[in-house]
């Protein structure tokens, strides 16, 4: 949440991974959300996530917050 220039690049990740596999659990991860000062915006990485069917989460890892969530989503595929 706090690079726009990694934010920028998302799409085009996600169009390689279309490329090669369609049945995976995709989940864009907003990290860093303990930042006061966040770059990008969630609803944006929100349209963005479900326009390519995948699932949003924003997360800390300073602060454990989602971290669990994330790996359960992957296992889970939910």
């Amino acid at each position: 949440m706090s690079k726009p220039e990694t934010f920028n690049s998302i799409e085009k990740w996600f169009e390689e991974l279309n490329k090669v596999t369609s049945n995976v659990c995709k989940i864009l991860v907003g990290n860093k959300c303990d930042l006061i000062d966040s770059k990008v915006n969630t609803d944006k990485a929100r349209e963005l996530a479900d326009k390519y069917q995948a699932r949003f989460i924003v997360a800390s890892a300073l602060e454990n917050k989602n971290v669990s969530e994330i790996y359960y989503t992957l296992a889970v595929g939910k």
